[in-house]
């Protein structure tokens, strides 16, 4: 979904990162976080909610262009959940998460 992301008018600081998210990028970006999760929660059963949770959660905080564009969506006023297709999902599970 985040290799969907489009620019946003009142939000030219984030076109930089757009073309940062390619398939190479966020593939290891997934990984990374992914890793991060099995190695610091262990006890966390792949392909569990808690799991899941968690691995958003490391992958929204890591120095990434995607907490870049996650933050930029949400700051935007008046935007609502479909006019954030790219980043919707993950923004939904960090909630749930927190």
């Amino acid at each position: 979904m985040l290799r969907m992301c489009v620019a946003l008018p009142t939000r030219p600081d984030l076109d930089e990162c757009i073309p940062q998210c390619t398939e190479a990028c966020l593939t290891r970006l997934y990984n990374d976080a992914a890793t991060f999760v099995r190695h610091h929660h262990a006890h966390a059963q792949f392909d569990s909610q808690m799991f899941e949770d968690a691995w958003a959660l490391a992958l929204y905080t890591d120095e990434s262009p995607i907490y870049r564009l996650v933050n930029g969506n949400l700051s935007v006023h008046g935007r609502v959940a479909h006019e954030m297709g790219c980043v919707a999902p993950l923004i939904k599970r960090i909630y749930a998460a927190a």
